[in-house]
């Protein structure tokens, strides 16, 4: 290593702001609101129920379309209902699941005289631990390699302990760097996931249509499709089947288009494609796929090269600023476990090649984490500033 690891070594924390249990213990009686019935609002809300099923929990939503639904077991409510949510006693208590309008919401909130803490705050003050499993490896469909499947039984045991170790687990993302599409007991994978946790899946645009019509869809909390180049005729054609089957259904189905040097000039077709399918559209910045390269060339000295060319940010000055952070806490600790398709468990969802444990179905949720707490990866990590290499929280932070 071409630099020794900073003495300053911020430890990794199981948990990450209130438990819901501990809300619920601060504010009890009082009524859960949930501001935002979308994907975040429905891990809420499940998060809750699972913590404490006799505590009423319902949602608000500007959505008129969705008012009077019942979503997870939750009524949503319109916007025009919150005087008279707020006039019982005891007053609700509401919990912001709105992502960049909080400060829209939390105005509003005050508005109707509510102050922040005492009667509402935003869904970052709450633990949300999020698991990763792999359930098929890109490579799956190389050559017949159908060991790349994560079985089905191997699933259900990872699962079933997380749902007694984790209780207040607040969704699983069926991706990591593989192709979930794939495998062959895809719905029943599902079926399993949706038993213990919201769960979410990504798959790329370029999957062929006949797996997206496989059924399974209906039973996802969150599909996401995501694309990075322009839009083939194959491409639109998916797109307008998966808004088909989207309709009626609760599955909150996004386009995810991921920004890189080379592919802003996609994006108007793009954009007017998902609205003219009314479908949402979502952006984001593109990081590489896998930091193992970042620390591998920063450990031994390496100049970069041309390797990260197409990343939409300066490389160099968001590195440094990272660093300036380095004894900050980690931005990425509440994701964890992260199980490959081999049933083996990453250190960080940011690395792909670093290994934790052989079998996630072999070691307790407690071992997992205590191996982790040890990592050799978290203080190389650190000692870059990796774990804080988060262009948006920079960019607030006014580091670049």
């Amino acid at each position: 290593m071409s630099q020794s690891v900073h003495a300053s070594f911020v430890p990794l924390r199981r948990t990450f702001g209130l438990s819901v249990l501990e809300l619920l213990r601060l504010r009890s009686p009082r009524q859960i609101v949930i501001w935002g019935a979308g994907t975040l609002g429905r891990c809420l809300l499940r998060q809750f129920k699972r913590a404490s099923p006799e505590t009423p929990v319902c949602f608000v939503d500007q959505s008129e379309k969705l008012r009077g639904c019942v979503r997870d077991g939750g009524v949503v409510f319109g916007l025009d209902d919150l005087s008279q949510l707020f006039s019982k006693e005891p007053s609700s208590y509401v919990i912001v699941a709105a992502g960049s309008h909080y400060p829209l919401v939390r105005s509003e909130l005050e508005r109707l005289g509510r102050a922040e803490g005492k009667d509402f705050c935003n869904f970052q003050k709450i633990s949300r631990p999020e698991a990763i499993i792999e359930i098929a490896a890109r490579s799956a469909v190389e050559k017949g390699a159908t060991n790349q499947y994560l079985p089905v039984k191997t699933f259900s045991q990872i699962v079933n302990n997380f749902a007694r170790e984790m209780r207040d687990i607040f969704a699983i993302d069926l991706t990591g760097w593989g192709r979930p599409i794939i495998h062959p007991d895809i719905a029943e994978i599902v079926r399993i996931s949706e038993a213990v946790a919201p769960t979410k899946l990504s798959v790329s645009i370029n999957e062929p249509i006949e797996l997206i019509r496989s059924g399974f869809l209906t039973g996802l909390t969150q599909f996401t499709v995501t694309v990075e180049d322009e839009l083939t005729d194959d491409n639109i054609v998916l797109l307008e089947c998966l808004a088909d089957a989207s309709r009626g259904v609760p599955t909150e189905l996004r386009v995810l288009f991921t920004e890189f040097q080379d592919n802003i000039k996609s994006l108007p077709l793009i954009t007017e494609q998902c609205a003219t399918l009314g479908l949402r559209l979502v952006r984001d910045l593109g990081y590489p796929s896998s930091y193992d390269r970042f620390l591998d060339a920063l450990e031994s000295g390496r100049d970069f090269g041309n390797q990260f060319n197409r990343l939409p940010w300066p490389v160099s000055n968001a590195l440094i600023a990272a660093r300036s952070e380095r004894e900050r806490e980690c931005l990425c600790q509440r994701i964890f476990p992260v199980v490959h398709s081999d049933a083996s468990v990453s250190v960080c969802h940011l690395y792909s090649e670093r290994r934790l444990s052989a079998r996630a179905d072999m070691d307790s949720i407690e071992q997992l984490f205590e191996k982790r707490s040890t990592a050799d990866l978290c203080r190389s990590c650190q000692n870059f500033g990796l774990h804080r290499l988060d262009i948006d929280v920079l960019r607030r932070r006014n580091k670049i």
